[in-house]
């Protein structure tokens, strides 16, 4: 009997190694096939992140573009400001000028006129005088 044990054990023991072997062998398969849906993942990880590169590097040319055309505006905007002011300022220059130069003009015909009078009032007074 003892000798069947030993026998009865080592096929127990085969056995429970085959299971084992059988288990590592499946175990491994499927980390073989993690494996590769990992590499997989990274695959596409890189094609997305190169995609993204891509995009982005886009972005910042046309973002550069924006800003170099929202400057250009700018500087034309101020430039447009600055000729209006020019223009308005000389108006009203033109303006006060125009008014100085009426109202020199207005007081040259009153003093030519007060001495129109006078020399009227002159001869006026001549003839009443003389009696006429």
């Amino acid at each position: 009997m003892p000798q069947r044990d030993e026998s009865d054990m080592e096929g127990v023991t085969r056995a429970v190694n085959r299971a084992v072997v059988s288990e590592m062998r499946n175990d491994i398969l499927d980390l073989r096939a993690d494996i590769v849906r990992l590499e997989s993942a990274v695959d596409a990880t890189e094609r997305l992140l190169g995609d993204l590169r891509s995009v982005t590097g886009r972005l910042e040319g046309e973002m550069r573009i924006l800003v170099a055309s929202y400057e250009r505006a700018a500087a034309l905007a101020s430039g447009q400001a600055l000729a209006d002011l020019e223009i308005r300022r000389t108006g009203e220059i033109a303006a006060i000028e125009e008014s100085k130069n009426d109202r020199k003009h207005r007081r040259e015909l009153v003093i030519k006129l007060a001495a129109g009078v006078t020399g009227l009032w002159a001869i006026i007074s001549a003839l009443l005088a003389r009696g006429c």
